[in-house]
Order: structure tokens, then sequence, then C-alpha cells
């Protein structure tokens, strides 16, 4: 500890001087010296670099008269003071008075005033980086305290460090970050929390965290022989289940967090094989595609990048980091549990016999532009460095691993429990104890401790308990949220429309209300949970932007500037609303609503009976597909669009500019909301009938542009109704109508049919139809159930996957049924012909009596002797009068239906048939897209299964 002596001076001038004596070193002060001119002196020498920067940070503060000069020099400039002596920040506070020290007139005043405030201090600086900005340090505090001096230039460095990573960060992940807790709510409001209710399982008891490290292929034994004797929990964590799994190790969970689109590629192994006994534990920020596609259990943790879970739960959860690894989420979650000890496997953060990964994982090679194997590319070698391994010799890796090898280690100054490090090769990692897993086995790990029924134990509890004030917070926000933009939008053009007219402290009281407006912006619940994050760097960069602008005295100069930030702010605003307002209004709160008070029918779902006019509309664009595709190119320019991290949401809105359109359905319960919008410029009149007694409703058009975004929207809610079975009919009056339907709530005991809907088979007649379940995993036919009952909501008419949800047959001709929407992807021809489905007999399910096959689609082009031509597109149509078969048949474009024919014009390729917008090529004079895939194998995202039952 160095010892400091301040003095307080007289100079002959009459001001205060200091002398200081830092250990041996002094600085003497002349009776001729004076202060004030070398304090003008000092700054005039750096007029140049002063005014080419936009805030000054002095390092060294002393008595302040260089600061107290360089205000009066330059009073539009933003300056900050940091002090790391203590004594020296008291006597220049206490002489303030004399000195004139203008501490009232800083950004910040900062005094290193314990052992820890040096971090602390710099992160209030955060501003910084979004100006222009330079550290003038004093000089004689490099000579006197050079050593917090340079700690001080080095934690600068470090910072500006981080949050340029940060930021890098932040604009990559920030939109992804939010949008998946959107879309994930649904899920974690029914999944169990790991942390909450596992931890009596796992305290006090050994876990391994494998990872796809190439050591990864040496242990798999070892592994084997401690699942199969229950010694340790195993976590899995990134693709080290492909390894496990191909030799037939399942772990005790996989642990994922990734928030990009293609994280569920890593569970391919789990899918294909239509694993679903192993539990994904995954963080609420996780790419949501994810949890589509897995079908076993789940259970969540909260992390630090969602600002939405946790509002919604009503129970308060524990938070996980974010982390650049996801062997460090899994480190924290087993160091919350308080195991007994971590053990890490395939750890290396290196490269091993020239492999990157375990055997059996695969790497995409940029180079070849393909996808290559787990071995160690041209780029890796290039840049490769050496580090420590455990053996103490030396390892090659990469920058990118050595950082993550520097944040774990970070980690482990906090972790509880000892952390064993097996990998043997591997970088050698600060924290951790190196010792190979077979000696584990031999000497610590030798009691079964693993409870086989903790799953089934954790997840048969009801656990989840929503915060409904919350939640009707939120909505109702998120409803005001387009006037809160409205109102300062308005006050902003008329503030700039009325700037020159105004005189200075007219403008300082705008100003001031334009504060209390943004105040009550920023307040907005819905702004905090969902705009925050994705605004995150426009926040910091308006609050830089303001302080540097209020530096300066009221003018309109002034004025103008804060008025062009803010509105420039306020776009940036709309266009994150514009993105994921959609996804709130037409998946998460219908989706948290039917847990808590309601059951919601989008206006696709198919209980609805439309007459005249309407046509489909997709919530969030696509992209336009190009022309001329082939079905590998087109299965290409998918996953390429899916890089691009389009959100697609389900198609749930159906629009009509036709008077007379009707809409009919029935419905069981005692209320009943209708949701649409009316996007014409004069009132839209609808008349709604129910149970014969009308209802008139005016609906006025859409006043903001913001608003203008399909966005779920009340017409009128129903009360006190019977509980009974109701008929509705809603019927547009006005003459020239844009009217978008976006479906009913009814209470969360009601059931809604459609008006030709049956609930026995036996009842069926041509055109009636009848309600289905269908669940499956990816590539793999599912099981039909639930016949005439609602077993659980309908399946989104874009086919999923991994489908689980109710759908409709409609009776065609007598003995005949085909699906009204195709119900699965991403199955191949092959495995529905292996499952007998893809054959001329069928599957025959004698249990349940029928017959499941595939429509018939031509053998060639032009051919109309087939199941295609004769139900969906022509005779069907006719007989019940349809105008529109694609909108009937749910004929979504770019998405096709398997036929069961093969091709007499192309010889072993398999029929096709659906809707295309672009894709002429194949067009049939049924105005159908006819074509032929190019593999019976692939698992395409574009074609589809549609059943067809024979009864």
């Amino acid at each position: 500890m160095s010892k400091i002596q301040v003095e307080i001076l007289d100079s002959k001038i009459g001001v205060p001087a200091l002398r200081m004596e830092v250990d041996d070193k002094k600085l003497m002060l002349h009776s001729k010296y004076n202060p004030i001119q070398e304090a003008e002196r000092f700054i005039d020498s750096l007029k140049e670099r002063i005014e080419d920067s936009e805030h000054i940070l002095f390092y060294g503060v002393g008595l302040g008269y260089h600061i107290s000069y360089f205000c009066e020099l330059y009073p539009e400039k933003l300056a900050s003071a940091y002090e790391p002596i203590t004594e020296i920040a008291n006597l220049c506070l206490k002489l303030k008075s004399k000195t004139a020290f203008p501490k009232e007139k800083l950004a910040h005043f900062l005094i290193e005033d314990t052992e820890n405030s040096l971090q602390a201090n710099i992160q209030r600086l955060r501003e910084l980086v979004h100006q222009k900005f330079i550290i003038i340090t004093l000089p004689v505090y490099e000579r006197l305290f050079s050593v917090k001096t340079e700690n001080f230039s080095q934690s600068f460095r470090d910072f500006l460090l981080m949050v340029g990573n940060d930021i890098v960060t932040t604009a990559e992940f920030s939109r992804r970050w939010t949008v998946n807790a959107l879309m994930n709510l649904p899920h974690t409001l029914k999944d169990p929390n790991f942390l909450l209710h596992q931890k009596h399982f796992f305290k006090g008891k050994p876990a391994i965290i494998v990872s796809a490290g190439p050591s990864l292929d040496e242990e798999l034994e070892n592994l084997r022989y401690i699942k199969e004797n229950g010694l340790a929990y195993i976590f899995a964590v990134g693709s080290s289940n492909k390894t496990l799994l191909k030799h037939n190790i399942y772990p005790d969970a996989v642990v994922t967090y990734d928030p990009q689109q293609h994280n569920y590629k890593l569970f391919e192994e789990i899918y294909s094989r239509g694993i679903n006994s192993i539990p994904m534990i995954y963080g609420t920020t996780v790419g949501y595609e994810t949890l589509d596609y897995y079908t076993g259990p789940k259970m969540y943790f909260v992390t630090s990048q969602d600002k939405i879970t946790q509002q919604f739960h009503q129970d308060k959860l524990p938070i996980i980091y974010d982390a650049p690894s996801v062997a460090l989420i899994a480190m924290q979650l087993l160091n919350a549990l308080e195991v007994s000890e971590i053990i890490l496997v395939g750890q290396n953060f290196a490269f091993k016999k020239d492999k990157f990964y375990a055997d059996g994982i695969t790497r995409y090679d940029e180079d070849k532009r393909a996808i290559s194997d787990n071995s160690i590319q041209e780029k890796d070698v290039a840049i490769s460095l050496e580090t420590e391994d455990v053996h103490g010799g030396k390892v090659k890796t990469s920058s990118h691993f050595l950082q993550m090898k520097v944040d774990m280690e970070l980690y482990l100054q906090y972790v509880n429990m000892p952390v064993i490090n097996t990998t043997s090769g591997g970088a050698a990692i600060i924290g951790t104890e190196y010792q190979p897993l077979k000696q584990l086995i031999e000497k610590k790990l030798v009691t079964s401790i693993v409870n086989d029924d903790w799953l089934d134990k954790s997840t048969s509890k009801s656990l989840t308990k929503v915060n409904k004030v919350f939640m009707n917070e939120f909505q109702r926000e998120f409803d005001s949220f387009v006037q809160h933009d409205k109102l300062l939008k308005v006050y902003l053009i008329e503030f700039n429309e009325k700037l020159h007219g105004l005189k200075p402290n007219q403008i300082q009281k705008k100003l001031e209300h334009l504060d209390e407006l943004f105040n009550q912006y920023f307040q907005n619940v819905f702004f905090q949970t969902s705009i925050i994050q994705i605004a995150k760097r426009s926040i910091e960069k308006l609050k830089a932007e303001t302080q540097l602008v209020y530096a300066m005295s009221t003018s309109r100069e002034k004025a103008e500037k804060v008025i062009k930030m803010h509105m420039a702010f306020l776009e940036k605003c709309r266009l994150i609303y514009s993105d994921i307002a959609p996804i709130i209004s037409n998946w998460t709160i219908p989706k948290v609503s039917e847990m808590v008070k309601s059951k919601s029918f989008i206006a696709t779902s198919g209980v609805f009976h439309y007459e005249g006019e309407w046509q489909r509309k997709i919530p969030i664009s696509r992209e336009e597909m190009p022309e001329g595709l082939t079905e590998e190119e087109l299965e290409i320019w998918y996953k390429e669009k899916d890089i691009k991290d389009a959100i697609e949401l389900p198609i749930s809105f159906v629009e009509t500019f036709r008077k007379g359109s009707l809409i009919q359905f029935r419905f069981m319960g005692n209320k009943l909301s209708i949701y649409g919008s009316n996007h014409s410029k004069v009132v839209l009149d609808l008349k709604v009938i129910i149970d014969n007694k009308i209802t008139n409703l005016s609906i006025n058009s859409i006043e903001n542009v913001i608003d203008d975004l399909y966005i779920r929207k009340e017409i009128k809610t129903f009360t006190n109704l019977n509980d009974e079975i109701h008929n509705v009919t809603i019927e547009v009056l006005s003459e020239s109508p844009n009217f978008t339907f976006h479906g009913i709530e009814i209470n969360k005991s009601g059931r809604s049919f459609h008006i030709h809907e049956v609930e026995r088979i036996e009842d069926l007649t041509v055109g009636k139809r009848i309600r289905c379940h269908y669940e499956a995993f990816k590539n793999n036919v599912g099981h039909f159930s639930g016949w005439g009952k609602e077993e659980s909501p309908f399946l989104e008419i874009i086919p999923r996957a991994n489908p689980y949800g109710d759908f409709y047959f409609i009776c065609v001709e007598d003995g005949k049924l085909i699906a009204d929407r195709n119900v699965q992807n991403e199955i191949s021809w092959l495995t529905l012909e292996t499952n007998d489905i893809a054959t001329i007999s069928g599957y025959q399910d004698k249990k349940l009596g029928i017959i499941v096959t595939l429509p018939t689609g031509g053998k060639f082009r032009d051919d109309q002797e087939n199941d295609w031509f004769k139900y969906i597109k022509n005779s069907f149509k006719n007989n019940l009068g349809i105008t529109n078969s694609d909108f009937y048949w749910n004929c979504v474009s770019d998405f096709t239906s398997w036929c069961l024919d093969e091709s007499t014009e192309y010889k072993g390729k398999v029929v096709i048939r659906g809707r295309y917008r672009n894709l002429n090529k194949w067009k049939g004079k049924d105005g159908h897209y006819w074509g032929v895939s190019d593999s019976k194998a692939n698992e395409y995202t574009t074609n589809s299964f549609r059943p067809i039952v024979l009864y």
C-alpha cells in the first residue's frame, strides 16, 4: 500500500495549490507556482484534440483548475472527471468555493474510493462508447500514481473490448432472444422449471458435463459403464448427444440454449430415432424451432437475456447468465443444484489428432461449401495457436476456444464444489483438477446414485402459476403502446413546426415536457419487456446523444437536434414493434390466455365456413421465391431463407373485399369474442347473428400506420349467453370492405364446431367433416386418434415435422375421406411406403377398421383421372358451390402433397401436387401445380403428408 501525503499550499496569487508525496516520489511546488496559469497552458496545449471530441474524460482532478478552465472555454462540450485518490477528491470538493471546481457541470465525477470501485466506475462510463471521446490524464498522476493510472488504462481498454463484443453479440442476437422468449412462453408456462423443482435429486451427487471435443471418443466405454451403473448424472451439451447416441449411450438430459434457428439440428439423432425419453433442459431464449421439433420431456431455465418469462410466472425464478458456451451454462446449472462435483468430459478447448469434434459430428466447410467430417480444416490450421494442455505439454487451439476457456476459468472462481477435468489431451483449465475418468471410476464413482424416476416425479406435478395480474397489465400496455407512439409523434411534429416562433423559455418548457412523455413511453410494460432488449443499443445511443445535446444552452439548434434524435429513435422502435407485435398479438397472448381463461380459434383453424370471396393473409411476409427451381434447388432456397431468420407465424388471418361475404360456425359456451380489423378508409359495417338475434356493428378504420400490421383486435364480446350450442353468422354489409377476420375466443370449457361437422363416423355424408387427432415424430408415420373429439388445438395449415394437433377429415364420397390440410412435412415418400401408406393397398388399421393411404395425383401432367383433380380441384368443389378450392383444402403456397402415383413421364419419380406462386413450369391444365420429386428418400420441407382414409 502506497503512502500518500497531500498538503494544501497557498500560492502568492492567493489560490490554493497542492503538494503531494507518494512513497519517495514528491511534487515540489515553488513559491512562484501559479496553478491557474499552469492549468490554462495544459488545456491550451490540447486544443486540437479537444475540439475534435464530444466528451472529455479527465483522469486526475487535482484541485480542478484545468477542468474549470475547460468548462469556461468549451461550455457546450461534455466533461467527466475521474479521481483515483480519495484524499485529493475530498480536498477538491472541500475547496471548490475557492477553486471554482465545476462539479455540477460534469456528466460524471467518479472517485475510486473502495478496492472494487474501479470496475463499477468504468461501467458508469458506458455512454462514451457511443460518443467521440478522449481521455486527458493530468501528467503528475502518471509519475506519482503510475500503477493506478496503468490499471485504469488497461481496465478501460478491456472494458471497451467487452462492450464492443457485447454490441456485436446484441446486434446479432437481441431480436432472437426476444422473439424466442415470446414464442417459447407457452412452453415455459407448461414445462417445469429445472432449478426450482429438481434440486433435491441432484444435491450432493456427482454430475458429468459431456462436451463434443475429440477426446470424447476415448471415454465412451467409461461413460457407458457410468450410465449402466448409475454412478453419476450425465448431461450432454452441444453436439455430444450425437456421438453418445451413435454408441447407444442415453444421457440423463441434454442442455441447450443457442438462440439461432439451426440449433434444432443438434438433436437430429434424437428426432430420427423417435427417442422421447431423454429430457431437454432448455434456456428460455433458445431457438423456438428447437422446442417445435423436440417431442421428449422438456424443462426450462430463465436466461439473463430474457426480460419476459420471469414476469409471466408468479414464482420468482432463478436466472442463468448468458455465456459463450453451453458447457458454461450447464456448469451454472449444476452449481445452482449444489452437486457434489462437476466432471468435465470431452471439454478439449483444443484440437486433437487433427480433429475438431468427436466422431459422428459434422461441420460445414466454407471453402468447399459442403458438409464435411469432424477433421480440422485449412482455416483452423492457418489461425491456430498453442496453449498448455492438461499434461503440461502444448496443444493446438484457436482464439475462439481460448476465449471460451478464459470465460470458464473466470466463472470457476465462483463455483462452490470441485471441478474435475478428465479430458485427456485437452487444454488445461485453471480452477479444475485433471484426473482420468477411468481413475475416477475406480476410486470415487463407486456407488449408484442416479434416481431413475427423477423425471417422472418432477414432471407429474402441477408447477406453473401464471401471474394473471401481470398478464392483464401486459396486454393493456401492449394495446396502448400505439397511442403512446402516436402521442409522441404528434408532439414532435408540432414542436418542430412551431419551433421558430418560440422563445428560449418556451423551448425549455417544451423540452422538459418531451422528457416527461418519453419517461412514460419508456415505463410502458410492453416496452420494458419486449422492445428494450432489441433496442438496447439504440437506447444507449439516444442517451449518449441526449447527454451531448443537453450540454448546449437552450436554443433552436439544440431543440432541432433533440427532435431529430427522438424522431429517429421512435422510428427504430416502430420497426421493432412491427416485427414482434404480430407474434405477441397472434401467438403469445392467445396461447397464454388459453392456459388461463379462454380458448382461441384462429381464422384458419378449420372450424369456420366461409362463403363469398376470401383469401388467407400471412401476418409476417415471406420473401418472394425465385422462379423455375427444381425440388432440390427449392430445398436449398428454403435453407438459405432460414439462415436469413425470417420468423413465420401460423397463417391465421383471412380477408375479404366483397360485400355479402359470410362466416359461419357453431360453438358451445356462454361467451364469445370476435377478433378482426378494418383496413379500409371508411367505417366497416358488419351484421352478427347469434341464434337468430341480430347485432349490427360499425368498425372504425385503422388510423395509425404502426397499427396497420394485422394485429389481433377485439371487435365485440358477447357475454351472458346460455351455456349451450349457438349458431353464428357474420356478414359483411359494407360496399367496398377491406375486412380482416382474425378468429374467436370462447370460454375455456367450450368448443367450436364447423357447420358441417359431425362427431361420429357413421354420421358422415358427402361434404360433412369429422375431427381427428394426429401426432408424429420427424420422418415417422404417426397415430390417428380421437375421432369426433376435441383432443388438442388444431394443427396449423403450414405443416410441421413433429405434428401434435387436430384437423378435419372431409367426406368426398361414401367411405372415402381426405384430410383438409397437410398434416406433416419432412417425412419422405419412402417412409410412407415402408409403412404401407404409399401403396395401392394402403395401411390397414384393423382396430379402427380403416385404411390410410395417399391421394392419387395423376401419372402425367394433364391426367384428370385422379383424386386431386376429382375431389380437390374440380368436381367436389362444384357440388358444394365452393369458389376457391385452394382456400377450402388449405393448399398453401410453396407446400405440396405426396401422391400415390409414380410419373409415366419421369420414370421412377413420385408425383407431388399443390400450389406454388411463382413456379409455373409444371402447371397442368387444371391450374394446379403438378410435379415430380427428385428423391423418394429425402425429407423435404416442402413435400408433405395429406392422408386419405377409406372406411
